[in-house]
């Protein structure tokens, strides 16, 4: 310390004090570093040379001596509270690093106890759907790979029992029972969607609301196809193999049926019934339900139907009735059982008109309806105008052959996919004025037969889609053509009452199925002279019997 004189203000300092700075007295002097005092003593922050000091000063009276002593203690800042500032940052730091670490912590913890709650939630999104993100990425993927349009439905019967991968089960028990009771209804909606059609699931989620018994009109195309002589079949084929024959047809016929968009209805004994149409409006229903008729009968002339039924000594046939019109599509039933379907007349004439195949060893039937869409697409043999049990008033009956192709190329045999064939015809069913044998004619119900639509329809697609489903024949060779246009003009010719005419044209039938036997050897259809028979015993009849002037050319049928 330093010795001041107070008044002689003499200042005497010990050796070690030489050290200390002018600046340092004159800081310590200044009221601005002033602290508190404490009556005897006055304490000072001072700062000197860039440091921080506390200064203490006391007077020490020495009344024997007749000197006062000034006493100072300085005491460098960094010595007091040095310890603190540096414990204080530390406890900061590690205040910090602590909450950074937790915060870590909790993020990784929340995610791995969330993670299966957030799994939960999204499966149930697509369970919502009818869908799952597994099935839709193939679906996405197949439809890219394969160039499929928006409206192919080739790849979704394949996607239909897709499972998910395995939920991972969570360690907290309450996430667990949560998983579990989503495993048992995402099985249960899964399931229910195996008996009531998927569309029709699709719509009574969607709704929110309970079902109840309710129709609405829909325009729809209804399909039944049943195998011929299955009552023979079911008594000569014991019950475990006859199991086994009709479960791959139905999964064949399923998945074409499916593959062109339509909804299976029902499975009725060895009859199938889809609709297109219902519970929602679908394009092109009517080519849709006519290129599946024809891809049915086809597919079941090709292995693995044609190996499994030969194995077993059966010969597999199906018939096949498409109808259109306007119909009551809904739930019916009671209040505590329901079921949902489609009702009308139209369905009634597709029922009547796969009956009425026998009648006519055919293998496709279409109501006019159907045929006035598809003209122009499709080759179509007019049948003949039948009064199909149970109604009064008559319709047109056709046989789709094949989608039709070019005449002007040389295309006879033929018998693979061409959009390009495809596309000529649709060129002329939307361009073509001059019309076919079938257009600008009276029906024998009273109304136009079919015309052709105006207009270029997109349907390249559905074409598309058939190749995918299944490698059978759709287009209708050159040869194919001609039977079907010449048994069609004889029906015309007979329509105007040139029965001796038509019985002339009934006989070029023969002559033109010939020539489709002659190329094809295996063109079974080509041997049916059952509707040109038909035809002919009809005007023959009417030769003999001139019909009346309320003449309209129906045939009726006796046989449901």
């Amino acid at each position: 310390g330093c010795l001041i004189d107070g008044p002689r203000t003499a200042v005497r300092c010990l050796p070690y004090i030489s050290n200390l700075s002018v600046s340092f007295f004159d800081a310590v002097t200044s009221d601005e570093s002033f602290l508190f005092n404490t009556g005897d003593a006055t304490v000072r922050l001072v700062k000197a040379n860039g440091e921080h000091s506390y200064v203490a000063q006391a007077y020490v009276q020495k009344p024997l001596s007749g000197v006062d002593l000034f006493v100072m203690l300085q005491v460098p800042e960094k010595d007091v509270i040095g310890d603190v500032v540096q414990g204080r940052n530390l406890a900061i730091g590690i205040t910090v690093a602590v909450f950074v670490v937790g915060a870590v912590l909790s993020f990784v913890l929340i995610g791995t106890l969330l993670a299966p709650v957030d799994d939960v939630a999204k499966r149930m999104y697509f369970t919502s759907k009818l869908t799952s993100e597994k099935e839709l990425t193939n679906i996405a993927n197949a439809n890219k790979s394969e160039g499929a349009a928006a409206g192919d439905f080739s790849t979704l019967y394949d996607q239909e029992d897709i499972e998910d991968e395995p939920l991972s089960r969570s360690n907290l028990a309450e996430v667990r029972a949560l998983q579990t009771a989503y495993s048992t209804m995402d099985t249960a909606i899964k399931s229910f969607t195996k008996y009531v059609p998927r569309d029709v699931v699709k719509e009574l989620m969607s709704t929110n609301q309970m079902c109840e018994i309710q129709m609405r009109p829909m325009r729809c195309s209804m399909l039944f196809t049943d195998i011929a002589s299955f009552t023979s079949i079911c008594e000569r084929v014991p019950p475990p193999i006859l199991s086994g024959l009709v479960q791959l047809y139905f999964e064949r016929s399923s998945r074409i049926v499916m593959g062109h968009g339509g909804v299976i209805d029902k499975f009725i004994g060895d009859c199938i019934m889809a609709v297109w149409g219902a519970p929602t409006p679908i394009d092109h229903q009517e080519l849709r339900g006519s290129l599946c008729g024809v891809q049915l009968i086809e597919e079941t002339q090709r292995d693995p139907l044609r190996e499994n039924f030969d194995n077993a000594g059966e010969k597999l046939a199906i018939r096949v009735g498409v109808a259109t019109g306007e119909v009551l599509a809904g739930n019916m039933g009671s209040r505590m059982r329901m079921s949902y379907t489609v009702i009308g007349d139209a369905v009634n004439l597709a029922a009547r008109l796969e009956s009425m195949n026998k009648q006519f060893a055919t293998r496709v039937m279409i109501d006019d309806v159907t045929a006035s869409a598809v003209d122009g697409i499709v080759q179509l043999r007019l049948l003949l105008a039948i009064r199909v049990v149970g109604k009064e008033q008559a319709v047109r009956v056709y046989e789709p052959v094949g989608l039709k192709i070019d005449r002007g190329e040389a295309m006879e045999g033929v018998r693979t996919i061409d959009r390009c064939a495809l596309e000529d015809a649709e060129r002329r069913s939307g361009n073509d004025d001059r019309g076919s044998v079938m257009s600008g004619r009276s029906s024998a119900a009273g109304g136009a037969g079919p015309t052709r639509s105006r207009g270029r329809v997109d349907t390249t697609h559905l074409v598309d889609t058939a190749a995918r489903l299944s490698d059978a024949p759709l287009l209708a060779t050159a040869a194919q053509i001609r039977v079907a246009e010449t048994h069609t003009a004889a029906v015309e010719a007979m329509m105007k009452r040139d029965f001796a005419g038509a019985i002339a044209t009934a006989q070029e039938v023969a002559v033109a199925a010939a020539a489709v036997a002659a190329s094809e050897p295996d063109a079974t259809w080509a041997a049916n002279q059952v509707p040109s028979d038909k035809l002919a015993a009809l005007c023959e009849r009417y030769l003999r019997d001139p019909p009346g002037p309320d003449f309209d050319g129906a045939w009726r049928s006796e046989e449901k």
